[in-house]
C-alpha cells in the first residue's frame, strides 16, 4: 500500500512540474515583446477605406467610418473623435458629430495597442448641381508618457580630474544625454546633468517635446493649452522636487529642471523615472465628397 501511494505521489509531482515549467516557459515569451516605450504615437485615426466614398447621389445616405488604433505605451479612456469641416448645408449626420472611444496601449505582455471603429451615417444634400464638399476628423484624448533611464551619478565629476581616481570608477558621469522617444506623441527628449556639491544634488534639466505631429491641448491634470504635467519624478524610486510641476512648450518645446540628493561620495548608477501628462489633438486629413447633382424622379 505504501509503494502504490509512492507512486501517486511520484506522478503527482511530475504533473506539478510539467505545469510549473510549461508557466516557466510561457513567462519567459513575454519577455521577448519589444519595449513598449518606443516610437512618437499615441493615438492613431484615420478613414476606413472608402469612406466616406468619393462620390454620392444627392440626397442619399452614406457611412463615415473612422478607424482608430492606440500605437503608444499608455490606455486613454474616452477619446473623443469629431467630424469637422462638414458645411450642413451639404451634408447632414445623423445625431452628434462627436464620439468617444477607450482603447488599452502596447505593454510588455501586449504587443499591440487596441483598435476600434466610428461609424456615423451621413446623408447628401439635394442639391441642383454637382457640389464638391468636405469631411476631415479629429481625435483628442489624455496621454501619458514614463520615461525610464539609468543615469551615472558623480559627486566628484567636476573637481576630480585624477586619471588613476577616474580609472577606479563604476561609471562615468555623462554632461548630457540623449533619450529618444518613449511611446507617446510628448517625450523627454535630452538630459542635462550637473552636480552641486555643496547642497548635495544632482541636477537635472529636461527637454520635453511635442514630437507626435499633433497639438498639446489643455484639460489633462490642470494643464492649459501647450502645457504638460510633470506628475511624477523620482531618482532611484526616490521622489524629488522640481522648479515647477507644469511645463509650456514653446514653438513644441520646453524644459524642467529637477533636483535630487546623491546617496553616495562616489560614482554608481541609478534610475530616473519621468511621468508626465497631457491632453493632445490629432487631426485627419479632409476628405473630399463629390455629390452628384440631384435627378427628381
Amino acid at each position: 500500500m505504501a509503494r502504490h501511494d509512492n507512486m501517486k505521489h511520484m506522478k503527482f509531482t511530475l504533473i506539478i512540474l510539467t505545469i510549473l515549467l510549461i508557466v516557466a516557459s510561457g513567462c519567459d515569451d513575454t519577455s521577448l515583446l519589444p519595449d513598449p516605450h518606443t516610437g512618437s504615437t499615441g493615438l492613431a485615426v484615420s478613414f476606413h477605406q472608402n469612406s466616406p466614398p468619393d462620390e454620392v447621389d444627392a440626397g442619399r445616405s452614406f457611412k463615415i467610418i473612422v478607424d482608430a488604433s492606440n500605437e503608444g505605451a499608455s490606455g486613454t479612456t474616452g477619446a473623443k473623435v469629431s467630424l469637422i469641416n462638414i458645411v450642413d448645408d451639404e451634408i447632414v449626420v445623423e445625431g452628434s458629430k462627436s464620439k468617444t472611444i477607450s482603447l488599452y496601449g502596447r505593454s510588455f505582455f501586449v504587443s499591440a495597442g487596441q483598435k476600434g471603429s466610428l461609424v456615423w451615417t451621413a446623408r447628401a444634400a439635394k442639391l441642383d448641381a454637382d457640389t464638391p464638399s468636405k469631411i476631415g476628423a479629429s481625435v483628442e484624448y489624455t496621454y501619458q508618457t514614463n520615461a525610464t533611464t539609468a543615469v551615472c551619478i558623480d559627486p566628484m565629476r567636476d573637481t576630480d580630474t585624477a586619471v588613476e581616481s577616474n580609472d577606479r570608477k563604476s561609471c562615468e558621469m555623462p554632461q548630457q544625454m540623449s533619450l529618444g522617444d518613449q511611446g507617446g506623441p510628448v517625450a523627454v527628449q535630452d538630459l542635462e546633468l550637473d552636480i552641486d556639491q555643496e547642497s548635495e544634488e544632482v541636477i537635472f534639466t529636461l527637454t520635453i517635446s511635442n514630437v507626435g505631429g499633433g497639438e498639446i491641448i489643455g484639460g489633462a491634470s490642470g494643464t492649459a493649452i501647450n502645457q504638460v504635467k510633470a506628475s511624477e519624478v523620482t531618482l532611484g524610486g526616490v521622489r524629488i522636487s522640481c522648479d515647477s510641476n507644469l511645463v509650456w512648450l514653446d514653438n513644441g518645446q520646453g524644459t524642467l529642471r529637477c533636483y535630487g540628493r546623491y546617496t553616495s561620495k562616489t560614482a554608481y548608477t541609478t534610475s530616473l523615472f519621468i511621468k508626465l501628462d497631457y491632453a493632445y489633438r490629432q487631426l485627419i486629413e479632409s476628405k473630399e465628397v463629390t455629390i452628384r447633382k440631384y435627378r427628381a424622379g
